[in-house]
């Protein structure tokens, strides 16, 4: 009984003797601490976006990093992308010199164009004429002779090495000799004095040349031709020339060479073609047939 009697009192006195703290906690129990205050406590405050930074003035701010480069799809590189270009491959010529520069005009043939021409040439014609009362039937013949050829033309270049323009291509016959056809009733009438022939062509050509800064070159002509024949003596005054007209072509082929920046010298070797056709002093028509093959000119060219 003593024992129990002194227990209260012992208990009460242990009370007294601990702190007031230690008393007033001992009451909670110890599941109510608050450890989010102790973790606050250790966190330090970011200072407010207004207030200046904390670190010294005399450090430098350090640099922000580059932005990352996007890693989108659209900017993978493609299989084209990484093929290389052939305009690349065409400009880097580093170390090579450059490809010299032609001046425009000087030995280039281009621009404006005149070309004078002169030579000879084999001369062959084949004329008939129509069945007529005049001649008992119809007379045919042909002349073979030496002609003197000639050129003048004017043009301009309308393309690389292509000229385009207008011409006279003349052919005047030196000498001849006619023969008529065993079937022929006669000779043909005066005023168609075959040993005397003058033709010409007159039309637009194209002349070209491949390559502009070299003498090679072909020409194309088309256009209205004519043939008159002179007359020693007639039997009719007033009727001196006979005239045939239609239609002519022009082939040719030379090389020039060059004498300055624009003039250049050169051979050509020419054929003409022409069918013509007209009426004699008794109104009996007439048909041409006549050819250069081949004529040999000198030329002088501007261009």
């Amino acid at each position: 009984m003593a024992f129990r009697a002194s227990l209260p009192l012992c208990l009460a006195s242990l009370v007294l003797l601990l702190p007031v703290d230690a008393r007033s906690t001992t009451t909670e129990p110890a599941t109510t601490t608050e450890p989010a205050a102790t973790s606050v406590s250790l966190e330090r405050p970011a200072p407010p976006a207004s207030e200046p930074s904390a670190l010294p003035a005399s450090s430098p701010a350090p640099p922000e990093p580059p932005p990352a480069p996007p890693t989108s799809a659209t900017s993978a590189p493609s299989d084209a992308t990484l093929a290389p270009s052939p305009l690349a491959r065409t400009v880097n010529v580093r170390g090579l010199p450059p490809p010299p520069v032609v001046r425009r005009g000087a030995r280039v043939h281009d621009g404006f164009y005149f070309r004078l021409g002169g030579g000879f040439g084999v001369y062959e014609e084949t004329l008939g004429s129509e069945d007529s009362d005049v001649y008992g039937g119809e007379v045919r013949g042909r002349t073979l002779g030496l002609a003197s050829v000639g050129e003048l033309a004017l043009g301009g270049t309308v393309g690389r090495g292509l000229v385009l323009g207008g011409g006279v291509y003349s052919a005047e016959l030196v000498t001849a000799t006619f023969r008529v056809d065993r079937d022929s009733v006669t000779a043909p009438p005066p005023e168609l004095d075959p040993p005397l022939r003058n033709v010409s062509v007159l039309g637009p050509f194209l002349d070209w040349y491949p390559s502009p800064t070299r003498g090679l070159h072909f020409q194309l002509a088309l256009g209205l031709a004519s043939m008159t024949a002179g007359v020693v003596g007639t039997t009719r005054p007033g009727k001196a020339d006979y005239a045939a007209f239609g239609g002519g072509i022009v082939l040719g082929a030379g090389h020039e060479w060059w004498i300055g920046d624009e003039w250049s010298i050169g051979v050509l070797a020419r054929a003409m073609g022409i069918i013509a056709a007209g009426k004699d002093d008794d109104d009996v028509i007439w048909t041409h047939a006549i050819g250069t093959r081949p004529s040999l000119m000198l030329t002088l060219t501007y261009h």
